[in-house]
C-alpha cells in the first residue's frame, strides 16, 4: 500500500487453512489476508490446490475447504452504511447485537484468489494432442475450452469457482517446465496451473477491470510466474454527509417511537403466494416476487425460522436475499429457488413431504408475512423405491430379461450403443466428466420416456447411472448383506463366502446386482482389451441378463 492511502488501510488480518493430507498438512492450502480500503473491504487468498491431472475433485474440494475454515472476527460489516456511526439509541440493535460475529471470504467487497490452482486439460485430450495443439491460435483456443477451472467456473453447484472471473489466458501454459530451460517437460501435458480470478459483490458496476494477464520467462522453476494488472473502483463515504444523513434518520425515529403513525414501517409485497410451478428433479428452478418500502422511514426485512425450527426455509428452497435494508420508495426483488436433489426426491416419492412451505418475512418493528411457497413435484423415477419400480407394467419381465428397472437398462444400452466399451472411451469412462447439460437432459428423458440424444456422450450417462443408484432409498446392496460379507470374508472360504453373500439379496436387489456386475466387468475387460467389437460385447450382456432371469 502507497504512503498516501496507508492511513485509510485498517483492519488488516490473516488466516490459514490446510487441505493436504486430510485437511492436516500444509503442503495444499491456502493463505488469505484482508483490509479495509477506505470504505470496502478487499480480500486476497494465495492458494496450492490438489495436484494429479485427472484429480478435479479434489481441487474443487480444496476450494471450498478454504472457504469455509477461513473465518474472520471483528467488527460486523455486513453493512457498510453503519461502519464509524456512534453507538446511539437508534442504531439498528440487529447489526450490532454479536458478540463475536464472523465474515468469510465471499462477504468482502472484492476478491482476489490466485496461485497454483493445478487445474489442468481435461484428462480426454491426450498429452501428445495438447503439445500438437499448441502450435495454432485455433489449436490454443480448443485447450482454453478444454481447461478443467474453465469447466468447473460454468458448474452451478458442483463446481468451484461459479462467481469469480478471469481474463483470457492469452499466454501459453505455464506448467510443466524443464528446469532452467524454457521447453515444456515432454512428459507431462502443459497446462495452465497458475491463475488470477476476481469476484465482486456488485457485478453491475464493473468495480473490477483487468488491465492486463500474462506470463514471464523466469526459468528457476517448472511453472512460468503469471501477473496481472487491475484498476479497481473503491468506496470512499463522506463523512460530513454521514454523520447528518444518520442524525436526521434519528431525529426521524424519534418521531417514531412518539407513536406517529406515519413513522411505522410499511412494506407492499407484490404476492403472498410464491409458485413455482413444475418442479423437476435436479433442475434449478426460481421465482421472483418484490418488496417495496411506502412508507417514510428505513424497512429491514429478513427472514425468520418458525417456533421449533433452525432455519427459514427448508432443505430443497433457497431464498435471495434473505434480509435487506430498504430506504422509503425503494424496492427489492427477492428470488426463491428450489431445487430437488436426491434427500428430497426420496422423501418426496415416499410421501413424506411435499413442495409447500409457509416462510415469514418479518418486518422489524413491525408486522410479520406469512408467504405460502408452493410447487407441484414432477414425479420422477429418481428417489423411488426398486420395489416400486419393478411393480411398474414396463418392466422387463415380459422381454424375458432379469427383473430390473427398464431405466437401468436403457442406460446401460445407451453406454453400449455410443461406444462406452470402446477401449479408449472405456479408459476413460470414470474419469472425464459428463457434460452438465446432456446429463440434466437425459435424466429428463428417464422420466419422459424419451430417447437419449445423439449428442449424449457415455461418461454422460455413466453418471445418470450413478445419480440414479445413489437415488435408491434402499441400495442395490443393503446393509445385511455387507455385514454378512464383512463376517463371511473373515471366516469363510474364498468358495464359501460369494455364495451366501449373494443368496443374502433381497429377491428385488439380486438380479439387478448381478445385471450391474455383468456390465462392470464388461467395462474391466474392455479397458484391457486392444481389440473389442461393441455389437458382440451387448450381445454378450443380453445372453447374460437371460441366463440370470432363467436362473
Amino acid at each position: 500500500v502507497k504512503a498516501k492511502h496507508s492511513l485509510n488501510t485498517s483492519r488488516v488480518k490473516t488466516e490459514t487453512a490446510r487441505t493436504g493430507f486430510r485437511g492436516t498438512l500444509g503442503n495444499k492450502g491456502g493463505v488469505t489476508v484482508r483490509m479495509q480500503f477506505y470504505d470496502s473491504t478487499i480480500c486476497f487468498v494465495c492458494s496450492h490446490l490438489a495436484a494429479q491431472r485427472d484429480n478435479v475433485h479434489g481441487r474443487n474440494f480444496d476450494y471450498h475447504s478454504i472457504l469455509g475454515k477461513t473465518a474472520f472476527s471483528g467488527e460486523y460489516e455486513t453493512e457498510w452504511e453503519f461502519r464509524g456511526l456512534s453507538q446511539q439509541k437508534y442504531f439498528n440493535e440487529s447489526f450490532n447485537n454479536q458478540s463475536t460475529p464472523t465474515y468469510g471470504i465471499l462477504d468482502h467487497d472484492i476478491v482476489f484468489w490466485m496461485g497454483d490452482l493445478n487445474y489442468r486439460i481435461a484428462v480426454f485430450v491426450p498429452t501428445e494432442e495438447v503439445f500438437k495443439k499448441l502450435g495454432t491460435k485455433q489449436g490454443l483456443e480448443y485447450l482454453r475450452e478444454c481447461d478443467q477451472l474453465t469447466i468447473e467456473r460454468k458448474k452451478t453447484y458442483d463446481g468451484a469457482f461459479y462467481e469469480f472471473k478471469e481474463g483470457i489466458t492469452d499466454f501459453y501454459p505455464t506448467y510443466k517446465y524443464e528446469i532452467n530451460r524454457d521447453e515444456y517437460d515432454r512428459r507431462r501435458a502443459p497446462a495452465w496451473c497458475d491463475r488470477i480470478l476476481w469476484r465482486t459483490q456488485d457485478d453491475e458496476n464493473d468495480e473490477v477491470q483487468l488491465l492486463r494477464y500474462n506470463s514471464s520467462h523466469i526459468l528457476m522453476s517448472d511453472h512460468h510466474p503469471i501477473s496481472a494488472v487491475f484498476r479497481t473502483k473503491i468506496r470512499e463515504i463522506n463523512r460530513e454527509k454521514h454523520i447528518e444523513t444518520f442524525k436526521s434518520v434519528n431525529a426521524e425515529l424519534i418521531k417514531f417511537e412518539n407513536g406517529e403513525q406515519k413513522y411505522h414501517p410499511q412494506i407492499v409485497i407484490s404476492s403472498l403466494i410464491v409458485n413455482l410451478g413444475n418442479v423437476q428433479f435436479m433442475k434449478l428452478q426460481s421465482v421472483q416476487i418484490s418488496v417495496k418500502n411506502n412508507g417514510h422511514v428505513l424497512s429491514y426485512i429478513r427472514f425468520v425460522h418458525k417456533l421449533g425450527e433452525t432455519s427459514p426455509f427448508p432443505s430443497w428452497l433457497k431464498v435471495e436475499p434473505a434480509f435487506a435494508l430498504l430506504k422509503p420508495g425503494n424496492s427489492i426483488d427477492i428470488t426463491f429457488k428450489s431445487f430437488i436433489n436426491i434427500n428430497t426426491a426420496q422423501s418426496l416419492a415416499a410421501g413424506r413431504s411435499a413442495l409447500e412451505e409457509i416462510v415469514i418475512l418479518r418486518l422489524e418493528d413491525g408486522l410479520d408475512y406469512f408467504l405460502q411457497v408452493q410447487g407441484n413435484y414432477c414425479k420422477s423415477v429418481f428417489g423411488t423405491k426398486l420395489s416400486s419400480l419393478l411393480d411398474r407394467k414396463d418392466n422387463l419381465r415380459q422381454n424375458n430379461l432379469p427383473n430390473i428397472p427398464i431405466e437401468i437398462w436403457r442406460i446401460i444400452d445407451g453406454i453400449i450403443k455410443k461406444g462406452g466399451l470402446n477401449p479408449e472411451i472405456a479408459n476413460e469412462l470414470f474419469l472425464t466428466p459428463g457434460n452438465e447439460r446432456d446429463i440434466a437432459v437425459a435424466i429428463e428423458c428417464l422420466d419422459s420416456g424419451e430417447p437419449f440424444e445423439d449428442t449424449c456422450s457415455p461418461q454422460s450417462l455413466i453418471q445418470v447411472l450413478q445419480t440414479f443408484l445413489q437415488a435408491l432409498p434402499v441400495p442395490v446392496v443393503p446393509l445385511q448383506s455387507i455385514l454378512i460379507a464383512e463376517k463371511e470374508s473373515n471366516c469363510g472360504t474364498i468358495r464359501e463366502w460369494p455364495h451366501k453373500f449373494i443368496s443374502s439379496l433381497p429377491p428385488i436387489n439380486h438380479d439387478l446386482f448381478l445385471y450391474l456386475m455383468s456390465f462392470f466387468r464388461e467395462i474391466f475387460q474392455a479397458q484391457l482389451s486392444h481389440v473389442l467389437n461393441n455389437a458382440n460385447v451387448s450381445q454378450r450382456l443380453q445372453e447374460q441378463a437371460r441366463a440370470i432371469a432363467i436362473a
